[in-house]
């Protein structure tokens, strides 16, 4: 008996050999496939280097045409930039120079919407702001919130975090993370903008949020109807500040006054019994006998 059971555990159970087999086949597959991975990148690279190394050879070949150009600098410029923007490859500008390099660099970057491009150029300001506009560029094309975070300019951060949510409003305020303060102002804002009130912007809170306020509802006042005309203008011909239409005739008060010369306080300004609008619709002139001219 004791023969039999030392026997015994010295065996293993066979669902737990057929697993460990289970287990070392899928690692030698895991090996495998990782090996034609590096493999195929190492192929992908070379064939990349040697496409590379072939368009800069027919680079340096065309460039040397250049010496005959009238400006063999231009010439050179031209050629190079061409061909790194025909092939994505932005270490062909490091044949250019200083600021030449850069700018044919960022060309690239912006092209190709590669923000990691812009590492290579050599002006510290110039390759932030490349980096920043392409990482703001996808973010809004993509909708994607989190590529903003990686702008580092917190006005251009703002700026793309906003568009992608879109404005702040009365109804979206508070969860916008906005201050109760700040949305108290909003509405106010809106309110006074509303009724081209300027008096309602002093019970705002902000300072400069107050100065905008008055900005747009000065603006309003100005021309109140949106139709081009300011508030003086139509105080002139006598028409509405209120109504882009003040006699009620189909023509706003701007085609009477810029376009056909009638009286926008007059429906019919000839006096035939026809309104102007109804005349200049049917081809007819508004302001006497026979049809429209031009």
């Amino acid at each position: 008996m004791e023969g039999f059971e030392q026997q015994s555990e010295g065996k293993q159970p066979p669902l737990k050999i057929i697993a460990m087999i289970i287990a070392g086949v899928v690692v030698v597959g895991i090996i495998v496939v990782v090996i034609m991975m590096v493999l195929k990148a190492r192929q992908s690279i070379r064939v990349e280097t040697q496409s590379l190394d072939r368009v800069e050879s027919q680079l340096e070949q065309s460039l040397e045409g250049c010496a005959q150009e009238a400006d063999p600098d231009a010439c050179r410029q031209k050629k190079i930039v061409a061909a790194a923007q025909a092939t994505g490859a932005a270490s062909l500008c490091e044949k250019l120079e200083d600021e030449d390099r850069d700018e044919c660099i960022w060309k690239i970057a912006r092209e190709r919407k590669n923000p990691e491009t812009c590492a290579d150029i050599a002006d510290e300001e110039n390759r932030a702001i490349c980096a920043d506009t392409l990482y703001a560029r996808i973010a809004i094309d993509a909708e994607d919130l989190e590529m903003c975070e990686k702008i580092s300019d917190e006005e251009l951060k703002e700026n793309c975090i906003g568009t992608i949510k879109g404005p702040i409003t009365i109804e979206n305020c508070s969860e916008r993370g906005e201050s109760e303060s700040m949305c108290a102002d909003l509405a106010l804002r809106i309110q006074a903008v509303a009724s081209a009130d300027s008096s309602i912007c002093e019970q705002i809170v902000d300072e400069d949020e107050r100065g905008i306020c008055n900005e747009l509802v000065a603006s309003v006042e100005v021309d109140a109807d949106g139709d081009g005309l300011d508030a003086e203008q139509e105080s002139n011909y006598g028409s509405s500040d209120q109504n882009i239409d003040t006699d009620s005739d189909g023509l706003t008060d701007v085609q009477e006054i810029k376009t056909y010369k009638t009286d926008p306080a007059n429906p019919d300004t000839d006096g035939d019994s026809y309104s102007d609008g109804s005349e200049v619709e049917n081809g007819y002139n508004p302001l006497g006998e026979g049809k429209l001219q031009g």
